[in-house]
């Protein structure tokens, strides 16, 4: 029973701690626009960099992507019994790989010669962001190893690198 407690602590941090990082996300340097709701995956370019407004567009756009599912994925796991170990894992898991490929996004992003430096930042916070959400399934299944538990806390402490990098351009966050 304690176990199953920790783990469900567990999984909420971790939902509690994307949503630190990317609730109600909002860039002050963008035009507004419409809200995509599909990948953004067609204006992440290793390629050719882009143009101020698209890489600022694109950094909004994933911002929110990862907001929206965090938001809708955590509201799904605070329904879930706590007893419900199996269905705890499911849905952490389903959560982690939702919002993966959108970090990995600001990993790849190619941005314009005045951004190399914050786009730097961003990669290295966002790395670190999912490597600590590598851990946290780990975690999961072995939430009394203190080794884990240690590099878990080292690498939120790196992702906020990320948080940062994207404050710098005008990205905030409710807390």
């Amino acid at each position: 029973m304690k176990r199953i407690k920790v783990k469900k602590i567990i999984t909420i941090g971790l939902v509690g701690f994307i949503t630190v990082f990317l609730s109600a996300c909002n860039t002050q340097k963008t035009p507004s626009g419409d809200f995509v709701s599909d990948s953004v995956s067609d204006t992440v370019s290793l390629g050719e960099a882009l143009t101020e407004e698209e890489y600022l567009q694109t950094l909004d756009e994933l911002a929110k992507q990862i907001s929206t599912i965090t938001t809708e994925k955590g509201k799904e796991l605070e329904k879930i019994d706590e007893t419900d170990e199996q269905a705890l894992k499911t849905m952490t898991k389903d959560l982690i790989n939702s919002v993966s490929s959108y970090y990995k996004d600001l990993t790849s992003l190619n941005p314009p010669e005045e951004y190399q430096v914050v786009q730097q930042k961003i990669r290295s916070g966002a790395q670190a962001y999912l490597q600590a959400l590598d851990v946290s399934l780990q975690l999961m299944e072995d939430p009394d190893n203190q080794e884990l538990q240690q590099k878990g806390q080292q690498l939120s402490e790196s992702a906020q690198i990320l948080v940062k990098a994207l404050k710098s351009l005008g990205i905030t966050y409710f807390q």
